[in-house]
């Protein structure tokens, strides 16, 4: 079976082409909301370019959180995998593809 020509390569969804950035905020909202304590700029600040596990172990100690780094990590990525399904497109990728409604659309829910 011979191979399609190549004619997109998505190197780098998330943040780039997909809204995920508003969804890591929404289920660190819901986790942290539950224990009396707010997932605010300053916290989401301190975690954005670390890894996962550093990042949870930063969000858990800075609300000190009764739950291990482990605990939180599994439940974000339980919450997560319900989200991403729901992430637009960010505006760049419809104008790449040339629908200028589409990118229109996406603009409206890009929430911060």
């Amino acid at each position: 079976m011979p191979f399609q020509p190549v004619s997109h390569v998505i190197f780098d969804m998330d943040g780039l082409l997909l809204d995920t950035e508003r969804l890591y905020t929404v289920a660190f909202q819901e986790i942290c909301e539950r224990y009396g304590a707010v997932y605010s700029w300053d916290v989401k600040a301190k975690v954005m370019g670390k890894q996962s596990l550093e990042a949870v172990q930063i969000i858990r100690d800075t609300l000190q959180l009764p739950m291990t780094p482990e605990e939180l990590l599994k439940e974000s990525r339980d919450k997560l995998q319900i989200l991403f399904p729901t992430a637009s497109l960010l505006p760049v990728c419809a104008v790449m593809d040339g629908d200028q409604q589409q990118s229109d659309n996406a603009s409206t829910n890009i929430q911060a």
